[in-house]
């Protein structure tokens, strides 16, 4: 969001340093997390506020000005196995997990939305928010949800084959248009 870069792998985060000279070559710094042995990293995300989100097998954490915060089912997160992070245009954090569905972090309000709410299982494999501020959430073996109010509400036809387990295989492009990769291929 601000010329940031991070990668990272299963216990690891990385930033990179720009060279002083134009001709000169990056480094990259790791960061000072601290993670258990059960902490390993699924995903990765700067928000516009300056705060690195990093999604675990067992957590979320919030990483700013080398401080981190955990927050986890303690702290109101539905389940704390976290597969995918999407900033809204509201700054709002969405959070998809393995098996209790998606997460609304607003300040410091946690909101879930689990088959209560109308999603067809709890398994969550990506969040996105398309080019007009809807937010989407696919389930695996279960298609598309939109969230609507506090309702997640199941786009149609996205349930049946070949839709219904893309998975993380979604993108809205800049035309607004969106492009789905299943196991059945392109569309």
């Amino acid at each position: 969001t601000d010329g940031r870069l991070f990668v990272a792998n299963q216990h690891d985060v990385f930033r990179f340093v720009a060279p002083e000279k134009p001709a000169g070559r990056g480094q990259w710094q790791r960061l000072a997390l601290t993670l258990k042995p059960d902490q390993g990293i699924n995903t990765i995300l700067g928000d516009s506020g300056g705060a690195l989100w990093i999604g675990t097998w067992h957590g979320l954490l919030k990483y700013r000005d080398r401080e981190q915060t955990v927050y986890t089912s303690e702290q109101g997160l539905s389940d704390n196995h976290i597969l995918s992070l999407a900033e809204d245009h509201d700054g709002n954090l969405w959070i998809g997990t393995l098996g209790g569905g998606v997460c609304k972090l607003a300040g410091e309000l946690i909101v879930s939305f689990t088959r209560t709410e109308g999603l067809p299982n709890q398994d969550v494999r990506k969040v996105i928010e398309d080019r007009r501020g809807r937010i989407y959430a696919s389930v695996s073996n279960g298609g598309l949800v939109e969230i609507v109010g506090r309702k997640a509400v199941p786009i149609r036809e996205s349930q049946a084959l070949p839709f219904s387990n893309f998975n993380e295989r979604i993108l809205q492009d800049q035309y607004g248009d969106w492009w789905i990769g299943t196991d059945g291929g392109q569309f």
